[in-house]
């Protein structure tokens, strides 16, 4: 068993990350479920009827953490970005530090990387009702020809990430 006591004994396809660990003791496994129903619940802005699932917003990028991480695995970018929405990734968006905003994004998440005044360090792209997203993000690609060690040609496309729709101020009403 490649991971020792860790390995799932489940059928091993796209829902692999879903699954607990086998060495789970009760306890372990009901965090894991409990953690889980969390990360597929779809929350709604509050105030809302439904108590339990408020609390989303006022920006964010998905109303499910599963929304992004599909089957609990990695995003991954569309294919065709003119018409699909890149739903399952985010936009990193940052400054070049000062010397002052070094020392603090070390103390930080993200070291050595200084959010965007305005916006932080992660463009959201959808807003509770009554606010604008923070703006839209854009690809674009280019193909690119390579040439391989044996004389065959592929195209690998090269991503542009761009933003649409920015709005005036962080908080501007629509």
């Amino acid at each position: 068993m490649q991971a020792g006591k860790g390995t799932t004994k489940k059928i091993v396809n796209r829902d692999a990350f879903s699954h607990f660990l086998a060495s789970l003791t009760f306890e372990q496994e009901e965090q894991f479920k409990l953690g889980n129903a969390l990360f597929r619940k779809v929350w709604v802005s509050s105030p809302s009827s439904t108590q339990a699932s408020d609390g989303l917003g006022p920006l964010f990028n998905a109303r499910a953490c599963q929304s992004c991480h599909l089957k609990d695995g990695r995003g991954h970018p569309p294919f065709d970005a003119s018409r699909e929405s890149g739903v399952s990734m985010f936009l990193r968006l940052s400054v070049p530090p000062g010397e002052d905003d070094r020392r603090l994004a070390l103390d930080g998440v993200f070291a050595g990387e200084v959010g965007e005044p305005t916006y932080g360090t992660q463009l959201q792209d959808f807003a509770v009702p009554g606010l604008r997203a923070e703006g839209r993000m854009v690809i674009d690609y280019t193909d690119l020809p390579v040439t391989l060690s044996d004389g065959s040609v592929v195209t690998l496309r090269q991503p542009a990430y761009s933003v649409a729709d920015w709005p005036m101020g962080r908080w501007q009403r629509t």
